[in-house]
């Protein structure tokens, strides 16, 4: 007895129990109440549909204030580069100003060797002056040989030196010791002016960093609670959602027996199949017609083995295969979630709990058989639509779609 005969003897098994129709008053009430029952249960259906679309477009507006957030975080961020970018540019005129400070060292380097040759030229004027006094014992030593007027002369010239010397050692000694001076003084000056502009920009600098991440830790906070907020409304959404599907479980039982059946059905069939296979294992055979009558005949030995590990071989190859295209179907599932998919979920489960009786009485199937059915003819759809939509530059729309 494969699994569909099994369903459909117990599909059979129900109908009698469900032709009983104790002939009393109260039970005759209940199907007069029954299609109030049903509105009542499809406009439930319809409220919450509306509660899960509304909680779906706060979440909408919640993902649109959190994107704009992350736009000022953005902002605050660039602010941030850009006053980096503007200490690094200080930090390069401090460099500029240290590199000139250096070059007016150097020129201060060059200004005591110009003081130290002018010195080593007042030294040699020295000993001329020297020389020169030298000369003039030597000439007066040599009793007359020189005139008085030409010593005179020479006198004057060497006072006239000497004069020379001195002014222009004063006027060396004077230009390097102002020059040095205001070499410092300027030094000093940009240092202290590169130093406050550095201390005023890192200040206003460290600020405004501290002002961008108090306002990103606030939108932050924020946000964790709204998000929060928008999950707590939709779990108090899908709870009643859930409430109100048990309640309809309750009122209309035929889907719940379906789901009794379609677990415990499969499950006894392959209980069956594997006591049946675990029997053939033990001891490989075929049959065949022997007088019109079937034979059981044994395989030989190594035939029994091989086909022992082949039919392992590809049960577990099948069961495999089953998980993994179940795996699949899921995650595409999961991936394509959206507004559209709920709403298809909630309607398709909703019909088929009001009007699975009705369903039954004219197809003989499994309800969440045929849920199961409607789900995969949904996605088979959405994925033509994507295709659809996708080829005619139209995405977007499709996208406003599915959030509706």
């Amino acid at each position: 007895m494969n699994l569909k005969d099994r369903m459909n003897s117990g599909s059979q098994d129900l109908k009698p129990m469900e032709n009983v129709k104790p002939q009393n008053t109260q039970n005759t009430m209940q199907k007069s109440n029954q299609p109030s029952q049903e509105q009542t249960l499809l406009s439930k259906v319809q409220e919450l549909t509306e509660a899960l679309k509304s909680e779906k477009l706060k979440n909408s507006d919640l993902q649109e204030e959190i994107t704009s957030d992350k736009k000022q975080m953005r902002e605050q961020t660039a602010l941030i580069h850009q006053l980096s970018s503007e200490k690094s540019d200080l930090q390069s005129t401090s460099q500029t100003l240290l590199s000139k400070n250096q070059a007016m060292q150097s020129q201060i380097a060059d200004l005591r060797a110009e003081l130290s040759s002018v010195q080593k030229i007042n030294q040699s004027l020295t000993t001329n002056n020297q020389s020169l006094v030298k000369q003039n014992d030597d000439l007066r030593n040599n009793a007359g040989l020189l005139s008085r007027k030409e010593q005179e002369q020479l006198e004057e010239k060497y006072r006239n030196l000497t004069a020379g010397a001195d002014k222009l050692k004063k006027q060396v000694n004077m230009s390097n010791v102002e020059a040095v001076e205001s070499a410092q003084a300027a030094q000093k000056a940009a240092e202290r002016k590169a130093e406050k502009d550095i201390a005023d920009y890192k200040e206003s600098a460290d600020k405004k960093v501290s002002e961008a991440v108090s306002a990103k830790n606030t939108a932050i906070r924020q946000a964790k609670e709204k998000v929060k907020a928008a999950k707590k409304n939709q779990q108090i959404a899908w709870g009643s959602l859930l409430v109100t599907l048990l309640c309809s479980l309750i009122a209309y039982p035929t889907f719940s027996w379906d789901i009794w059946y379609f677990i415990s059905v499969p499950a006894g069939w392959a209980w069956d199949r594997l006591n049946n296979y675990a029997g053939w294992v033990e001891k490989p055979y075929y049959t065949r017609s022997v007088m019109g009558v079937e034979q059981q005949v044994a395989f030989s030995t190594g035939w029994a083995w091989f086909l022992r590990i082949l039919t392992f071989i590809l049960i577990i190859a099948c069961i495999g295969a089953v998980i993994y295209g179940t795996y699949r179907i899921a995650l595409y599932y999961k991936k394509r979630w959206c507004n559209l998919s709920l709403k298809v979920l909630l309607i398709s489960i909703a019909v088929i709990i009001v009007f699975g009786e009705g369903i039954r009485t004219h197809i003989n199937i499994n309800l969440v058989l045929l849920l199961l059915i409607v789900q995969l003819l949904y996605l088979g759809v959405l994925a033509y639509l994507d295709g659809y939509y996708e080829t005619r530059n139209r995405t977007d729309e499709w996208e406003k779609l599915q959030r509706a």
